[in-house]
């Protein structure tokens, strides 16, 4: 899950509930400055995204920055529970090219989580990382470069997609279709759709045959979200379905994030949460659906 911000400073959110005179309580949210986060610049400068690492042990990292004082110059940062800065990792290739997505999974099923990540279009592609406990560091699992240089890489994922072994990782770009790799790393399958701008990626079981399906949000013009499944039988990546999310600009021309909840609708049953914004032109139109 990534939380957009350009500002480099992490906020703590209060949540208390208020009743007014034996009215219905009402959720009021204080938010709180907590700190400064440590730039992994000397010179303390640059700024980014946050981006949260769900599964990660206690000790190990949390959250990672991926901070950037430009597209090729970027040092992806990541921070414990306590917001301390523990590790770093700048790409090696092109020597900082932009980290544009970090997520973690385990996908070994060795009851430990690696750090999956993108970078952006120096040296585009997929990194696995995994954080080795005794020593305090990261350590590179593996790499997967073999895609088209120059678009933005800014989806990815972890989940039980195939019946192949542990689990995998899918990604996708700026007009590169999507790519389905395997626990180490290897390509499993590749699907020219969706064809436009790949912004994010969420994971679901909807069926409940165990295995997941993949929202991925597509933008510029509309802003769509696929629906796609692992077909067993003939090895490839189907789409089921797909909706217009922007219709007639509306909300903008993107669709930035779409998240699924299996109890998420009002009247019960499930949800996809979405999120829309226009990217270029400029303008100010953004918009939230519940599909």
């Amino acid at each position: 899950m990534s939380v957009r911000s350009v500002v480099p400073m992490v906020l703590m959110l209060l949540a208390s509930i208020v009743g007014v005179l034996g009215e219905e309580a009402e959720p009021v949210i204080t938010v709180r400055h907590v700190r400064r986060l440590e730039s992994p610049f000397p010179d303390g400068g640059g700024g980014g995204n946050s981006h949260l690492l769900p599964g990660m042990p206690p000790d190990g990292p949390r959250f990672a920055v991926s901070w950037s004082k430009g597209y090729e110059d970027c040092t992806a940062a990541f921070y414990d529970a306590g917001l301390e800065m523990i590790a770093r990792w700048r790409e090696p290739v092109a020597g900082g090219d932009k980290v544009m997505a970090v997520t973690a999974g385990d996908l070994d099923d060795d009851g430990s989580c690696e750090i999956l990540l993108t970078v952006r279009k120096q040296a585009p592609g997929a990194y696995a990382l995994r954080w080795n406990e005794d020593a305090g560091t990261l350590e590179t699992v593996w790499s997967f470069l073999d895609v088209p240089r120059g678009p933005y890489y800014r989806g990815i994922a972890v989940g039980n997609f195939t019946d192949h072994p542990g689990r995998e990782v899918c990604f996708g770009g700026d007009g590169t279709g999507l790519f389905l790799l395997d626990s180490g790393g290897a390509l499993i399958a590749y699907s020219d759709r969706p064809a436009k701008t790949i912004q994010y990626i969420d994971v679901c079981d909807d069926d409940g045959d165990g295995y997941d399906e993949m929202l991925v949000c597509t933008g510029r013009g509309p802003g769509e979200v696929y629906y796609l499944k692992w077909h067993p039988t003939t090895h490839t990546l189907q789409t089921l379905w797909r909706a217009d999310v922007t219709p007639h600009g509306r909300g903008g021309n993107n669709c930035y994030e779409a998240h699924y909840h299996p109890n998420g609708h009002p009247n019960g049953g499930p949800a996809i949460a979405v999120n829309t914004e226009q990217e270029a032109p400029p303008e100010a139109r953004a918009g939230s659906i519940l599909m």
